[in-house]
This record gives C-alpha cells, sequence and structure tokens, in this order.
C-alpha cells in the first residue's frame, strides 16, 4: 500500500523521526525502528488484521487514508462544508478499523474545521473525543495533548466562557513549559493567550459592573 507521503510518518506515538521500516502484514503503518513497531503493536494489532484480512479492506483503508489527506488540504484552502464532510467519512471508516491515531486526527481536525465555521460548541465536542484518545495515547504531557487544550480553550473563548477557556489555555502553558522551556515560541504563544483572554474577562467584569451600578442608581432613582 503506497500512503502519501504527508503521512508517511513513524506510527509509535507520532514520534516523527524518518520512517525507515514498514509493517510487512499490512504495509499501512510505518515506523523509525524495530522498538517502536514493538511498542506500538498493542494498538497496531487488531487494525493489523483487519487491514490485511482482503484486498478490499486494504483498498478501503487506503482510500481512507487520501480522503483524510484531501481534508486537510481542504480546510486550509477554506473548502471548510467539503472538508467536513470528508473528514467524517474518513473517521467513519478509521472507527470501523480502530485506528486510534487516525481516530483522534479525524476528531481533532473537524474540530478544527467547525472552529471555522463558527460552530464552537460542536468544535469543542470534537476536540475534547480528540483529547481523551490523545491522552490515552500519548499521556499529559505530549504536544497533541497540548494542542487539544489549546483548540478548546478557543472555543471555549469563542462562547465567552472565558474562565473555562483560561483551565485549557493554562493547560496548555504548562505542557508547554515541560516540553519546550520557559522561552520557546509555542510557550510565548501560550502566555500571549492567556493574557488576551484575562484581557477579555476583565473588559466583560467591567461591563457587568457598569451595568449593575447604573440599574442600581435608575432604582435609587425611582424610588424618589
Amino acid at each position: 500500500m503506497d500512503l502519501p507521503k504527508e503521512i508517511v510518518v513513524c506510527m509509535n506515538n507520532l514520534c516523527t523521526k524518518d520512517r525507515l521500516k514498514v509493517c510487512t502484514r499490512c504495509r499501512a503503518a510505518w515506523y523509525c525502528s524495530k522498538e517502536c513497531q514493538e511498542d506500538h503493536w498493542r494498538r497496531h494489532k487488531k487494525c493489523c488484521k483487519m487491514i490485511s484480512s482482503s484486498p478490499e479492506m486494504r483498498l478501503r483503508y487506503s482510500k481512507a487514508l487520501e480522503v483524510y489527506c484531501i481534508d486537510v488540504s481542504q480546510k486550509e484552502s477554506g473548502e471548510f462544508d467539503q472538508a467536513l464532510l470528508s473528514l467524517q467519512e474518513s473517521l467513519e471508516i478509521f472507527l470501523e478499523f480502530q485506528d486510534d491515531i487516525y481516530i483522534s486526527n479525524c476528531y481533532f481536525e473537524i474540530g478544527l474545521v467547525l472552529n471555522k465555521k463558527k460552530q464552537y460548541k460542536e468544535a469543542s465536542v470534537n476536540y475534547r473525543e480528540a483529547l481523551e484518545i490523545y491522552r490515552e495515547i500519548h499521556g499529559g504531557n505530549r504536544h497533541q495533548t497540548c494542542d487539544c487544550y489549546e483548540a478548546i480553550g478557543n472555543a471555549l473563548s469563542q462562547q465567552g466562557r472565558h474562565d473555562d477557556a483560561l483551565i485549557g489555555y493554562g493547560k496548555a502553558l504548562a505542557i508547554r513549559k515541560k516540553i519546550f522551556g520557559e522561552n520557546d515560541v509555542d510557550t510565548g504563544q501560550s502566555y500571549y493567550n492567556i493574557g488576551l483572554e484575562c484581557k477579555s474577562r476583565n473588559a466583560i467584569m467591567m461591563e457587568r459592573w457598569f451595568y449593575f451600578r447604573n440599574r442600581r442608581q435608575f432604582l435609587l432613582a425611582s424610588w424618589e
């Protein structure tokens, strides 16, 4: 199976190293080393068996991967409706194959598309689905988990839920500091997000304070 070059990476926690070896049974999973392949076998076993069960299943899985790459390019070119339909189609197939990595990736990409379409609540639901799988696959301190927390923060901010958004941004910041350090660009982005959110939150608090103060003055004046 010839996989699109954009997604041929080491499948063990998406370690991003150059792929050197392919699973000889299904030819759909690539690894940078034998050690990574052995570490990932527990998760890959069911999917591998299904893919290699017949030429039809192999073709179906290959189609899902190809559509997934098209989905991402459609999203980046602004074709959000088509990207959403394609991602949902890919997700359905990956769920059938129980491929956790691409299931979580699809949920996350669907969330990004819904966020672009200003469907923030629906985006949050998909981000949380991705987060649950990412945490199980990668653990709490990996960039995939961090990206999910930040995306959730963005969606909550757009809904005006600033306190909840700050929690998401704060978790993203904590992970980035641990992974990249205090002076990394991504860590700086997290600080920036938190700063903007605090500014928005404080502006709303001030607006509410003026509202209640003016309402109180109006009620007092009406009693005179």
